[in-house]
């Protein structure tokens, strides 16, 4: 099988994409939809607003096929990141939502001095259950010049 690369501009280095020809009927052979980014957990950041909404938004990705949400609070300078209080929301989540989908928690990690030292100190209080995992957001406007090296220090970890 030949793969066909394809490349996302990004400010400033481009991203390599690898699809395979066909395009997304390579994904319907998958068992199932997991979602690595959700704001699902309620009254956290700017996400679900209310238990109700964060069980109706469980119910809509369920219907639409998703049998996994990693919740992905942000951690940033705006919103505080509690990772034992976050475990509680996503536990009574769970209860409320009856065990569907299936949920993890992770987070929207901000590349900022703070959260780096953090990490450092502590590398899986911010990783998708303390996996190797981290799901790392940057600005809608602009990436910072050292973010590469931010990144390729993370990786060395």
């Amino acid at each position: 099988m030949s793969w066909v690369d394809l490349s996302v501009r990004c400010h400033p280095q481009a991203i390599d994409v690898r699809v395979c020809p066909g395009g997304l009927d390579l994904f319907k052979s998958f068992p199932a939809m997991v979602d690595i980014h959700s704001h699902i957990l309620p009254e956290v950041d700017d996400g679900a607003k209310s238990w109700e909404m964060a069980v109706r938004m469980c119910q809509m990705a369920v219907e639409d096929g998703t049998e996994h949400m990693v919740a992905t609070p942000h951690a940033s300078p705006e919103y505080t990141y509690d990772r034992t209080w976050l475990r509680s929301v996503v536990q009574e989540l769970r209860k409320r939502s009856g065990g569907k989908p299936r949920l993890s928690l992770g987070c929207d990690f901000h590349l900022y001095e703070e959260n780096l030292e953090k990490l450092a100190r502590q590398p899986h209080r911010f990783t998708v259950e303390e996996t190797p995992y981290l799901l790392i957001e940057l600005s809608d406007t602009s990436v910072p010049p050292a973010v590469t090296d931010h990144i390729r220090a993370l990786i060395r970890r």
